[in-house]
């Protein structure tokens, strides 16, 4: 009996702890939805040394050195460009279309995602995508679309790496978030 005890305490607990995090998740995606969107840089104002490959490129070991105003604006440059979710939802969005996308080398664009935000370009993307999803599922018109249909709307192959994602970034289940968005509705 007192194992059952514990056990519904226990749950009690988790529930709460979940729904602490749901709170937060909703406040970071109303946080993000009041702030204007960034302008995209003048293409004619790129700076060459952003498009040009290092000298040696095949050896993994020379580190790359960018000058402090380069990599502020080549990571303007990658966060507006993320912020177009009809490229990064496409399944086979990769970091050499990031690259291409904002005249770039894959090189320098690893180098700052990696050094700057102290992230890896998937964990990176997943973090876009996942904000995506967040949105849909808060849209009142979009409400109704399951876990997996929203999964492949935002450029996940399956629902599984969808989930893996979902949680890692928000703390809480696809699921139990959609189940409270409908209960706080």
């Amino acid at each position: 009996m007192v194992h059952l005890y514990s056990q519904q305490r226990m749950n009690r607990k988790l529930k709460t702890a979940y729904k602490v995090l749901f709170d937060k998740n909703v406040e970071i995606i109303e946080l993000q939805n009041k702030i204007p969107e960034t302008s995209n840089n003048d293409k004619d104002t790129l700076n060459r040394k952003l498009i040009s490959a290092p000298e040696n490129n095949n050896e993994k070991s020379k580190k790359i050195v960018l000058p402090e105003p380069l990599q502020k604006e080549l990571l303007s440059r990658i966060l507006a460009f993320m912020e177009n979710t009809s490229q990064i939802c496409n399944p086979d969005f990769t970091m050499e279309r990031l690259s291409e996308s904002i005249h770039s080398n894959h090189l320098y664009v690893s180098h700052v995602i990696n050094n700057i935000l102290k992230k890896n370009f998937n964990s990176f993307l997943n973090s876009y995508r996942i904000r995506e999803s967040q949105k849909l599922f808060s849209d009142p018109n979009t409400s109704k679309y399951t876990v997996e249909f929203v999964a492949k709307t935002v450029g996940y192959k399956s629902r599984n790496s969808f989930n893996e994602a979902f949680k890692e970034i928000t703390g809480i289940t696809p699921g139990f978030y959609t189940k409270a968005l409908n209960r706080n509705s």
